[in-house]
């Protein structure tokens, strides 16, 4: 509950990263997916799930999330539009963001 209390209360994204919440996100539907996968217990895997929607939840909560009805994807869903919200674009956590995904995908590509 302090977890949600803590989303719930952030004014400013001063030391949170945007990058890191969609992460999670990957990470948390990665998941899921290899408990479905493996038949896990079906307590296991709506805990997961709950995980899942939280850490969605968590990407309107740093971006500003809009449904745009207008122009739909194949001709039925709206599409998902994001950007970044003003608290984020202003602050110098967004550089690091930006310095850190740098370097993250210069070491991958030297990997691979």
């Amino acid at each position: 509950m302090k977890y949600i209390q803590f989303w719930n209360s952030r004014q400013s994204l001063e030391g949170l990263s945007v990058r890191s919440v969609f992460f999670g996100v990957f990470q948390s539907l990665v998941v899921l997916l290899y408990i479905l996968d493996n038949e896990t217990n079906f307590v296991v895997q709506v805990s997961v799930f709950i995980g899942l929607l939280i850490d969605l939840w968590k990407i309107t909560k740093v971006m500003d999330v809009r449904l745009d009805r207008e122009h739909k994807v194949a001709g039925v869903l709206p599409r998902v539009t994001l950007k970044d919200k003003s608290t984020y674009v202003e602050s110098s956590t967004k550089v690091y963001d930006d310095v850190s995904a740098g370097a993250v995908s210069w070491g991958l590509t030297r990997l691979g």
